[in-house]
């Protein structure tokens, strides 16, 4: 018999910190990784972790987790 792997559903990070596509330019697998890294410390500190919280706070003043604004 064969050992069927169980499929998880893929959840919002999975999709991020997928590997890199070939010819994937790199800024972009960048961005996924930052976006990747900012979810997963929100998701820590609205579940209540204190140094998640001063992440959050020290990410979105370096502008992680913000759209960029092109007029500044």
């Amino acid at each position: 018999k064969k050992i069927r792997k169980r499929r998880r559903k893929s959840s919002e990070s999975d999709l991020l910190a997928d590997q890199p596509r070939k010819g994937e330019p790199l800024s972009k697998v960048v961005a996924r990784c930052e976006a990747s890294w900012f979810l997963e410390t929100l998701r820590l500190a609205m579940a209540g972790d204190d140094e998640a919280m001063v992440q959050v706070g020290h990410m979105l003043v370096a502008g992680y987790g913000a759209k960029q604004d092109s007029r500044e």
